[in-house]
């Protein structure tokens, strides 16, 4: 009778390996969250450019009272332009990205009112209760999802090469 003998090896290797693949999922997701935070910023700023064209939603026109009061704030320095949402520059360049922990990347606007103007919404203004039009600033779509989608699906690939499995 024949003897068929199976030996199998590199069974500490593959489990060396495994670890470490196991170590960059659960300590090294920061990676490609800071990256897709990176790109939706910028996909923001974009936005912001286009007036919310890029999110198919053409920011509504500034009412003609609004106009003249950011004429007049020109005038005296307390204001840079007649565009939507621009009156300093404080809100266009407040946009920001932070990490929290290990599984959470978000953005972010320093003033208060982005919400607001994000949703649209009333406000008061020189003590005259006003309504705010939605201009939408950030959204979450199919394109955005799947730029995120692609960020963590390249870097799920670099781990896999990089660890050997």
């Amino acid at each position: 009778m024949a003897t068929i003998q199976i030996t199998v090896s590199g069974i500490d290797e593959l489990v060396v390996d495994y670890d470490k693949f196991i170590f960059d999922m659960r300590n090294n997701m920061v990676v490609p969250l800071d990256e897709a935070a990176a790109k939706y910023l910028k996909v923001l700023s974009a936005n912001f450019a286009s007036r919310g064209a890029l999110f198919n939603e053409p920011w509504p026109p500034l009412s003609e009272a609004t106009i003249r009061d950011k004429r007049n704030l020109m005038k005296t320095g307390g204001a840079i332009s007649t565009a939507p949402l621009v009156r300093t520059g404080a809100f266009r360049s407040g946009f920001g990205r932070g990490i929290s922990g290990l599984t959470k990347a978000f953005l972010y606007n320093t003033q208060k009112y982005a919400l607001l103007h994000n949703e649209g919404g009333t406000s008061v203004y020189n003590g005259k209760r006003v309504n705010i039009p939605r201009r939408v600033l950030a959204d979450v779509d199919t394109e955005r999802i799947n730029m995120v989608a692609a960020v963590f699906t390249d870097w799920f690939n670099k781990i896999i090469k990089k660890n050997r499995l």
